[in-house]
């Protein structure tokens, strides 16, 4: 509860060494076992999903057709290699349904991991 509202937070990390058809399996796990509480209730799934902006259509579109908005769109989250800035790109996401993710901003000033934080907004209907 947030202001005695309810809503349901789903943090997650998704296999890492694995082809994305395997992260689109735990999913669509994730996503079955919420589809009876998530008819009603806000619902935020977020984390890393181990699956790079590079090549994610295809993890944007499944969150559609579940009715998942995406909060962190186009949002560099990720250094490849962790000392260096030579590559980034989004691994991590926020996806949000029947609530509004807003005022999103990656921290990028960080050296103690890979992953950028991310801060956002979250607005309860």
């Amino acid at each position: 509860l947030y202001q005695n509202k309810a809503f349901i937070l789903v943090n997650t990390h998704l296999i890492c060494f694995a082809s994305n058809k395997a992260r689109i399996r735990q999913i669509n796990t994730i996503t079955e076992v919420l589809s009876h509480d998530s008819l009603k209730t806000p619902t935020i799934i977020l984390g890393d999903f181990n699956y790079s902006s590079l090549r994610n259509k295809r993890l944007l579109e499944l969150m559609k057709l579940y009715q998942f908005q995406n909060g962190t769109d186009k949002l560099l989250t990720h250094k490849l290699f962790m000392f260096t800035s030579l590559l980034t790109h989004q691994v991590d996401y926020i996806f949000s349904k029947l609530c509004m993710v807003k005022n999103t901003t990656v921290m990028k000033k960080i050296t103690y991991s890979d992953h950028y934080p991310i801060h956002f907004t979250l607005e309860l209907y």
